[in-house]
């Protein structure tokens, strides 16, 4: 049996991910700047391939400055477990052919009636990053679960919340019961009812799978981050994925599927009551 990472381990992965699209999207933004924005513009088809090649280089050499043995190894451990091929599998993940994926891209822009360069950048980068930034979302949804982390700011970030609120309501109370020799105190407004809003808000959806402190709490926690992910990278749920990836190894229990079905409903109403979703799609070929 294969040797589960630390926490540790999970976490270094993470940001070294993070890291890794971070300097990718400006490899890119210096090599799509390059191209002349204009309209009209239309790129040789003989600088096609020319540029493809710079965008798949500048991904192999961030890759370089951005890995280790250790998060390489990480990786490779996420990758090898079968409930994760599964979830790769429900998400439509394909294998990458050996033509260079950004030469269709920038074909495809090419076909737009408008040409923008910029377009392109965004492109390449969501197809360069897909696949790793869904294990980057993975290894911080197993460092959160290993170390407790989420669980303590579920239990934890309410009581901070009504606690924000109590005071809040206090400093108004003391406002409309107080004479400050006839000079009105300045505070409330339209900021100091909005602040106050989404505090009841986060309340009422962001801890919604908290209202049971029980022995599957850490279980629903990271399902729930594993739908928070699958929302932001694939505009859905995709609670069968979801489901696969409760198995990973270091889950003693497992929740049913019922329970994702719940986990979702609330994260549909959490998403549309505070208004911090931005979701897009793309094509899922696996770039390795």
């Amino acid at each position: 049996m294969r040797a589960i990472p630390t926490p540790a381990q999970f976490e270094a992965l993470e940001k070294a991910i993070e890291q890794f699209i971070a300097t990718l999207g400006k490899r890119f933004s210096e090599i799509a700047e390059e191209i002349p924005d204009e309209p009209d513009y239309c790129v040789p088809e003989t600088r096609v391939a020319e540029i493809a090649e710079r965008f798949k280089a500048a991904r192999s050499e961030t890759i370089q400055s951005c890995f280790n043995t250790e998060s390489d190894t990480v990786f490779a451990w996420i990758d090898g477990e079968p409930s994760f091929q599964i979830a790769l599998q429900k998400l439509g993940f394909t294998a990458s052919g050996k033509k260079n994926p950004y030469e269709k891209i920038i074909e495809l822009h090419l076909a737009r009636k408008k040409w923008r360069s910029h377009l392109i950048k965004s492109s390449v980068l969501r197809h360069a990053t897909l696949h790793i930034a869904y294990v980057g979302g993975i290894a911080k949804a197993c460092h959160g679960f290993m170390t407790g982390n989420r669980r303590k700011a579920a239990l934890e970030g309410p009581k901070a919340i009504q606690r924000m609120l109590s005071l809040m309501r206090e400093i108004e109370e003391i406002r409309d019961n107080t004479d400050f020799l006839g000079r009105p105190i300045s505070i409330g407004g339209r900021f100091w009812e909005m602040t106050k809003s989404n505090m009841e808000g986060t309340l009422e959806h962001l801890f919604s799978t908290t209202k049971r402190d029980d022995k599957d709490l850490s279980a629903r926690l990271m399902a729930s981050e594993l739908i928070r992910l699958h929302l932001k990278l694939f505009s859905a749920a995709h609670k069968n994925a979801v489901f696969h990836l409760m198995g990973l190894p270091f889950i003693d229990r497992p929740i049913e599927m019922k329970t994702i079905e719940r986990l979702v409903a609330l994260e549909n109403v959490r998403t549309e009551n505070l208004g911090s979703s931005k979701l897009i799609g793309a094509g899922r070929e696996i770039i390795c």
